[in-house]
């Protein structure tokens, strides 16, 4: 209780425009909390981070622009809970999140890796595989 919780997301605009703006806004249990403008370049992105210092002692979901997460705040706990607790985060690997603004759609790039890998492969071997082929049929 009493310390201050950051809530950091990653906004990415994949618009078609030179550059997007738009309101980010951090929801605490359904209410509105803070709002933050953010404007980016095509394909640009940013880490924007909310700081809120909740008093009461309760689990808070958070939502910002639809990327939701939950808290807890309690009371101040013994030394060697903090000391755990310090340990367990540093062992967490988690990545921040990535949200994509209003309106702009997030990019689907994984199918379109995969496609395209597999079509660059086929324009590389099936070339090499004709020329054996006909060299073959030829040479006879």
């Amino acid at each position: 209780m009493g310390d201050t919780v950051t809530v950091s997301v990653v906004a990415r605009y994949d618009g078609s425009d030179a550059e997007g703006s738009s309101a980010l806004i951090l929801s605490l249990n359904g209410e509105a909390a803070q709002e933050v403008s953010v404007t980016l370049a095509r394909g640009e992105s940013k880490t924007v981070e909310f700081a809120v210092s909740p008093q009461n002692e309760a689990t808070y979901n958070v939502d910002v622009n639809g990327v939701g997460g939950t808290f807890s705040v309690a009371a101040a706990a013994p030394p060697e809970a903090l000391s755990q607790a310090v340990a367990l985060a540093e062992k967490d690997s988690s990545s921040l999140p990535v949200i994509s603004l209003p309106g702009w759609p997030a990019p689907g790039w994984q199918p379109a890796a995969l496609i395209g890998s597999a079509v660059l492969g086929l324009l590389i071997l099936v070339p090499l595989l004709r020329r054996r082929y006909l060299r073959y049929r030829y040479d006879i």
